[in-house]
This record gives C-alpha cells, sequence and structure tokens, in this order.
C-alpha cells in the first residue's frame, strides 16, 4: 500500500485558506483501519463504559498547526485510522482550511476553547465565553454553526458548574483515560510507552491523549498506531450522532 503524499505547496498555501492536499487513505487489507464508530449525544454520558476490551479512541488536542497537523494527517491516512481533535478557536482563525481537511478526511472535530486557558480557574461567565468564543470559531472555519459540539476543556480541568452549563448549550465533554504526557518534552518512544503502560495499568480501553501540533506528533502517532496493531487493540472512531 502506497503512503499518502503530503504536497508541500499544499502545506503552504493551507495558512491562506487553500485545503492542504491530503490524499485519501488507500484501506488495503494490511491497514489498521477502525472497528466501528461510537455516536454519542449530550445525554451519553462518561465513554469508557461503552468500550470494549482494547478499544481507544485517538484524540488530539491543541491544533491546528499549519504543518504539522497535516502530517499527523497523512499518518492516520496511511493506516485508514480515524481519530478526534480537539481545536483551539484562536488557532482555527489562523489556519481555517487545515480545520476543513480534518473533516474533509473523515475525522472528527471537537472545540478545546478559544485560548486554552484553565477555564475551572476564571469566573464562570468568563470561562462560559471562551468555551463558546472557540466552538464559534471553529464552526466559522467549518461554514456551519452547530458544526462542532464535541469538547475537551483545557488541562481536562473543569467544574460541576462550568460542565453543566456547556452541557446545557448541547456540548458533549469527551475526557481522558490515558496521557501521553507528550507536552512534557518526551520523545516518541517515550510517548508510545506512557500510552500504552497507561492502558494496560487501567481500564485496558478509553480515550488516548496525544498533540498534533509538536514536532514529534506525526513519528509519535505512527509508532503508538503500530504498537496498538501489534498488541491487539481496534481504533474506535467517535462521532456525534445525527439529530432526528
Amino acid at each position: 500500500m502506497s503512503k499518502p503524499l503530503l504536497w508541500s505547496l499544499a502545506v503552504l498555501l493551507a495558512g491562506c485558506g487553500t485545503a492542504p492536499n491530503v490524499q485519501p487513505p488507500d484501506c488495503g487489507p494490511d491497514s489498521f483501519g477502525v472497528s466501528r464508530t461510537l455516536e454519542v449525544t449530550p445525554d451519553t454520558g462518561p465513554i469508557v463504559p461503552l468500550l470494549g476490551p482494547k478499544e481507544v479512541i485517538l484524540t488530539f488536542d491543541d491544533g491546528p498547526h499549519r504543518s504539522r497537523t497535516v502530517d499527523v494527517l497523512n499518518v492516520l491516512a496511511s493506516q485508514c485510522v480515524t481519530a478526534t481533535f480537539f481545536v483551539q478557536g484562536n488557532h482555527s482563525r489562523r489556519h481555517p482550511a487545515i480545520v476543513r481537511a480534518i473533516v474533509e478526511n473523515g475525522h472528527s472535530v471537537g472545540g478545546h476553547s478559544m485560548t486554552h486557558r484553565n477555564l475551572a480557574l476564571l469566573p464562570l461567565e468568563e470561562s462560559v465565553k471562551d468555551a463558546l468564543d472557540g466552538i464559534a470559531a471553529t464552526d466559522s472555519a467549518l461554514g456551519e454553526v452547530g458544526a462542532t459540539r464535541l469538547f475537551r476543556f483545557p488541562f481536562v480541568a473543569s467544574t460541576p458548574e462550568l460542565s453543566g452549563v456547556l452541557n446545557g448549550a448541547g456540548l458533549i465533554e469527551i475526557g481522558v483515560t490515558v496521557d501521553g504526557k507528550d507536552w512534557t518534552g518526551n520523545g516518541a518512544g517515550e510517548i508510545v510507552e506512557i500510552i500504552m503502560a497507561g492502558l494496560e495499568a487501567g481500564p485496558g480501553r478509553g480515550t488516548v491523549l496525544l498533540h498534533d501540533p509538536f514536532d514529534h506528533s506525526e513519528r509519535a502517532t505512527r509508532l503508538l498506531l503500530r504498537r496498538l496493531k501489534e498488541e491487539g487493540y481496534e481504533i474506535v472512531a467517535l462521532r456525534v450522532a445525527e439529530d432526528d
């Protein structure tokens, strides 16, 4: 199976509003793929109980980055794997074409606030505004109001009151089961070992957290997919259920 190609010109144009040319995945018999799709609503509740043994949802925070996010998209496409990207509103404004490319290549997009401040430490009105402003910026990038309904708090930090307000606004909060700690300066191999150890020591399933804007994001994603496949894990895609 040929690896999807990333044209350097497309990357340069991406920051200017032209979609990057990420080739569609070639889902050959040796690709990892996804085992199934989990559809969620604001009433779904915790995700982990809905997953079977060795089922994981891949998630990426803090993007989009003008080139590194596209690198990650190409790694995922090379194995026909679907993930969820929790993007910051300020980054969505800078790179709307990358946000659109994420969705156009089969992945889900969620909000991650406007500025990535710790919303649990802010006054309620200010934290709600930061969260919803980020959602609005990402919706604007996608060209559709209400398109972004998944949400992850920066630092995975919230309060019951704040979570209740955002859930009441129709957002679906997605937590983290295993954090790869790729924001600490660990190398790609160390990141993968942390994730695998966390899965084995914990419930053996759940949502895995990585970040797409780092210089090691591509390699960490590639190594993680290899290990998950070797050790018999399955990837579950996350989707918002369509309204009736």
